[in-house]
């Protein structure tokens, strides 16, 4: 007894010494240890995780920027930034930095296919080379209708919503699994008709809350993936596994592409949405695999539905609480003389609309935490100070689209004349500067969908409807929840309670 406490106690002292000599190596001696952060994050990359935890990031990496300045230690080999300055190297086209390890923890899906996460760039641009003609503004064009059709269903029913207090955010994302559903294959879950969105929203959740943490964590991660495959084995579920295909969206995309599968060559290819015209591409490229062809439409809805919601909400919410923004933007609406048969076209030529958008993307990108990146071996120098290859690195889209040096000193308003105002110099370099759809080496493929989307809703939104948002006053007053949000690599607010009045006329 008395030898086994001798080794307990050895064993104990040499984890504390261990401890301790990381701990201070990295606050003393370690390449970064000249670059500012809070204490704890210069000694333990648990303090990163801790704070992601939190779920605060697009209010914390302002605050740390405002109290340390541009260059911030968040970790003991991860750096924040905010310097504009370094932008083009690390996110440029001619990039040489990869993403970081975090986005290890999304991986592929089984087909090594995989856009968000692929490493190697050269990959990842072959592989959306593949499936970029599905997504065109051209092409997508031929979908108008089915959009239309999705969103009249939600007009309609809310035409009997009216002055009733409504969640935005929550219709939001309903609206957005029917429309992309629709798009996709011309026919849809009618979530928007059953008023509920069958968990999804939810479950996808949970889904990037895992993830956002434990992608921290590498070696944790993979420890973790293994001990829930092994208790999974023996039917013990209680550790989650982060799995989008366990949605009911998903279940219901695997339905269809399953159904076009088993038609005829001639029927698959006359269907006139997303899933026809990748089934047209993928006819005349042999190599783009089916099995690719169809993770790219499952990544329509699964990356896409809650981020569209969320940027759906806020900005009309922006637009609503905005004084003169609404009505400035119904009279452009009016003034075009547009009638029921939007087109893409119209919409695109509406500038206000457009600087509208613009602004509330800018101002509420989909992702709030920094995009990070490792550095290549040959090193960085930032601030005259050299950061050693194999650091990660990355910057906050919240914070770099509040730069006051690209969008003046009313960067942290909501103000669409920016747009509208700015010389051309000035536009290109907002537009260049721009996170909200990824970085110029990697963007979003889902862009120009995503903008149709947005811009065909919220005109269609505030031609039909006077918006109302109700204050914390008012929502406490009714005792309805309040407003909250959260950041887990994607922002979400939640619990935006809007007013929608019926309007008789564009004029009204």
């Amino acid at each position: 007894m008395y030898n086994i406490t001798i080794y307990v106690v050895i064993a104990v002292c040499l984890g504390l010494l261990y401890i301790t000599t990381v701990a201070v190596y990295n606050r003393f001696f370690h390449p970064l240890s000249n670059i500012p952060g809070p204490l704890l994050a210069s000694w333990t990359r648990l303090w990163l995780v801790y704070r992601t935890i939190q779920r605060r990031s697009h209010l914390s990496d302002l605050s740390l920027h405002a109290r340390y300045g541009s260059c911030v230690r968040i970790a003991p080999n991860e750096l924040l930034i905010s310097n504009i300055h370094y932008f083009k190297t690390i996110y440029g086209t001619d990039t040489k930095f990869s993403k970081s390890p975090w986005y290890d923890s999304i991986g592929s899906d089984g087909h090594d296919f995989n856009l968000l996460a692929e490493p190697n760039l050269s990959r990842y641009w072959q592989q959306k080379r593949l499936i970029s003609p599905v997504f065109t503004t051209q092409a997508l064009r031929q979908h108008q209708a089915l959009l239309a059709r999705a969103l009249d269903t939600f007009i309609t029913k809310f035409m009997n919503k009216a002055n009733e207090p409504q969640d935005l955010v929550r219709w939001m994302n309903i609206l957005a699994l029917d429309v992309l559903t629709e798009m996709t294959f011309s026919c849809s879950p009618n979530y928007v008709l059953a008023e509920d969105d069958d968990g999804n929203c939810a479950d996808i959740d949970r889904f990037w809350q895992h993830l956002s943490w434990i992608g921290l964590l590498p070696t944790f991660n993979r420890c973790y993936k293994r001990i829930q495959k092994l208790l999974e084995n023996v039917g013990l579920t209680f550790l989650y596994k982060p799995d989008t295909g366990r949605l009911s969206i998903i279940q219901f995309y695997i339905a269809q592409i399953v159904a076009r599968s088993n038609e005829s060559p001639e029927l698959a290819s006359g269907h006139r949405d997303i899933a026809g015209t990748m089934h047209n591409v993928r006819a005349m490229k042999p190599e783009l695999k089916k099995e690719w062809a169809d993770i790219m439409l499952l990544h329509v809805v699964g990356a896409g539905f809650d981020t569209l919601g969320a940027t759906l909400a806020s900005c009309i919410s922006l637009i609503s609480e905005t004084p003169g923004c609404q009505s400035r933007l119904v009279k452009e609406i009016s003034d075009a003389g547009i009638d029921e048969d939007l087109e893409h076209e119209d919409l695109m030529g509406l500038v206000y609309l457009q600087a509208c958008i613009r602004e509330s993307i800018r101002l509420k990108p989909v992702v709030a935490t920094s995009m990070s990146r490792t550095i290549p071996r040959d090193g960085l120098w930032i601030e005259e100070k050299e950061i050693p290859g194999g650091t990660i690195i990355g910057m906050n889209p919240v914070v770099l689209h509040r730069s006051r040096e690209l969008f003046g000193d009313d960067a942290e308003c909501f103000r669409p004349e920016r747009w509208l105002e700015a010389s051309k110099e000035q536009h290109d370099a907002m537009e260049y500067y721009d996170l909200a759809f990824g970085s110029p080496a990697r963007s979003c493929p889902g862009k120009n969908l995503a903008l149709m989307i947005l811009c065909r809703t919220v005109a269609d939104v505030f031609r039909h409807f006077s918006v109302h948002i109700m204050r914390d006053s008012e929502v406490q007053r009714v005792g309805l929840p309040a407003f909250k949000e959260a950041s887990f690599f994607v922002y979400k607010p939640y619990n935006i309670w809007a007013e929608f009045t019926t309007r008789k006329n564009l004029s009204a």
